[in-house]
Parts: structure tokens; C-alpha cells; sequence
């Protein structure tokens, strides 16, 4: 730390011996913070290293140069915790899913049973922890999910749609399917966007702009809301589909179009090159940050 001395001509004006005494006590109280609490200042000076995603209308990558500005949405459906920080997932040497979903639990109250992989459940943990800023965990406190392979798709459980305290907080909410890495970190936001959209009741997910921003962009978001899907029509829900993959790879900005259909999407994300900025706009505006 630089402390410069600066020299001041005097003048005929002194302070009251009361109020110098008292600018020499609460100037040894702050040298006393700065010198003897570096702690303090260490901590400090951690947090404002820490790198947030998605600080900005259309930053799709890290921005390190920029503190944490993470927005806060409230204590969530379920009476969640305050939202974290968005960061590149910490290291660790978990080596099997259980571990993974532990630690989920333990962290954001969203619990996943069945034949998990570990390699599914590293995508879906990552991704967690580069989101976790959005307040969109928080809102899906209790929020279960179920791995239910070999059907070919995931959707939500309508029988028991909501975590509590609108559910029954035992069935699950969502059952998901295996696509791969990529896919499977898209999927899990998409189907949890599905949850949020039956559940949050204040508005704050704009599914309510969707339509405005397919007619601004011309077009719906992705391969799969789009409808081309070969032998599968999304039909009447195709609003609440383009909805959830406005969402998900708002989330996920360097995740390619990697649909499920049997086109198989396309090699980009649908934002690339500043594509779809009503999609964008209204992602932004639900989850990132201003």
C-alpha cells in the first residue's frame, strides 16, 4: 500500500483538542482494521477476483476484468438461499455420481435419484455452479429428479410438476434422459425452465414475451422449437418450448444447437454472432444480470 505525505502550509485555524482527539482515535481504530486484519482485505480482494458469466447482454464468456454482479431473485419457491457467485466450477476429486449428488443437494436442495451416470452428473454440477448467480437454483429449491433412460426423452412429471411447497416434495418433478455431455447440460435448464414456468407465479421468468421475441427474430430459437423434429410436433406448445430453449442456452452460451432430433441441431450456439437479440434480451431480463 502507497501512503503519500502531503505537506500543507499552516494556518492560523487549529482543531479543538476535542475533535483532534477524536480524529487520532478513530484514525488508530483504521489502522488497527487495516494492519491487523488483513484477513478482511485478503477475502475481500478473493471475491473481487472471482469471474462471473453472462455479466452482460450478449457476453457469452467469462469476464474477468468485471467483479461479481450477480443478480439476486429472492429466497426462491421453496425458501431457497441467497444466489452465489457464477464461476467456473472448483476443482474436485469426486469419482462417482453419488458424490456429485451430494454435493447438489447439500448446495442448492435439488435432488436427483435413479441410474445417474457419473459423467451426467459432473455436466449437470458444472453447469449448476456457472448459474448459480441467476437466483434460477434458488427458485427450484426441493426441485427432484428422476433418470429414467432408454425412452428417448425427458419431460416433466405433470402428475407432481412443482417442488413445495406446491408439490408433494416426494414424487419427482422432472424425469431425464441420458443425451451426452453437452446435450445433458442443456436438457437438465430446459426441463427445469418447464418447472418454472408452471410454478413461478410473479412473472419473473417473461415466458409471457416469448411470442414478441420469436416475431422480432423471425424465427423460433432452436432445430427442436422450430418444429423439425422428424415423426415429433411440438404442436400447440411450441411457445412454451422456445421458452425453455431461449433459457437453456442463454445458460449454456458455448453449448452448440445440439438438438435431440434426428437433424441433430446445428455446430453453434443459437446466439453466435449476436443471432436471435430478442431471445437474448428476454433471457437476460428473467436471468442474467443487468
Amino acid at each position: 500500500m502507497n501512503i503519500q505525505i502531503l505537506k500543507c502550509q499552516k494556518t492560523s485555524r487549529r482543531l479543538p483538542v476535542s475533535l483532534f482527539s477524536l480524529a487520532l482515535f478513530f484514525g488508530a481504530i483504521f489502522l488497527f482494521v487495516i494492519f491487523h486484519h488483513s484477513s478482511i482485505m485478503n477475502a475481500f480482494a478473493q471475491v473481487s477476483k472471482t469471474s462471473c458469466l453472462f455479466t452482460e447482454v450478449g457476453d457469452g464468456g467469462e469476464r474477468p476484468d468485471l467483479p461479481p454482479e450477480c443478480k439476486s431473485t429472492g429466497s426462491g419457491l421453496g425458501g431457497g438461499a441467497s444466489p452465489g457467485v457464477c464461476q467456473q466450477p472448483p476443482e474436485t476429486t469426486f469419482s462417482t455420481a453419488g458424490e456429485y449428488v451430494d454435493d447438489i443437494e447439500n448446495k442448492w436442495n435439488i435432488l436427483f435419484s435413479g441410474g445417474f451416470s457419473r459423467e451426467h452428473m459432473r455436466a449437470i454440477w458444472e453447469v449448476f455452479h456457472e448459474i448459480d448467480c441467476t437466483g434460477f437454483l434458488q427458485d427450484l429449491n426441493g426441485l427432484r429428479v428422476e433418470f429414467r433412460g432408454g425412452v428417448g426423452y425427458s419431460e416433466q412429471n405433470l402428475a407432481n410438476p412443482c417442488p413445495p411447497p406446491k408439490g408433494d416434495g416426494v414424487s419427482p418433478n422432472i424425469f431425464l434422459e441420458d443425451y451426452g455431455d453437452t446435450a445433458n447440460r442443456v436438457l437438465i435448464i430446459h426441463e427445469m425452465t418447464h418447472v418454472w414456468q408452471i410454478c413461478i407465479d410473479n412473472g419473473k421468468t417473461n415466458k409471457g414475451g416469448i411470442e414478441n421475441a420469436i416475431v422480432g427474430d423471425g424465427n423460433r430459437l432452436t432445430t427442436y422449437s422450430q418444429d423439425r423434429c422428424p415423426g415429433l410436433s411440438v404442436g400447440g406448445n411450441y411457445l412454451n418450448e422456445d421458452h425453455a430453449e431461449t433459457i437453456a442456452y442463454y445458460l449454456n452460451p458455448s453449448a452448440p444447437d445440439s438438438s435431440t432430433c434426428g437433424d441433430g441441431g446445428k455446430p453453434e450456439n443459437p446466439y453466435a454472432g449476436g443471432a436471435f437479440p430478442n431471445h437474448s434480451n428476454l433471457a437476460n431480463s428473467a436471468v442474467g444480470k443487468k
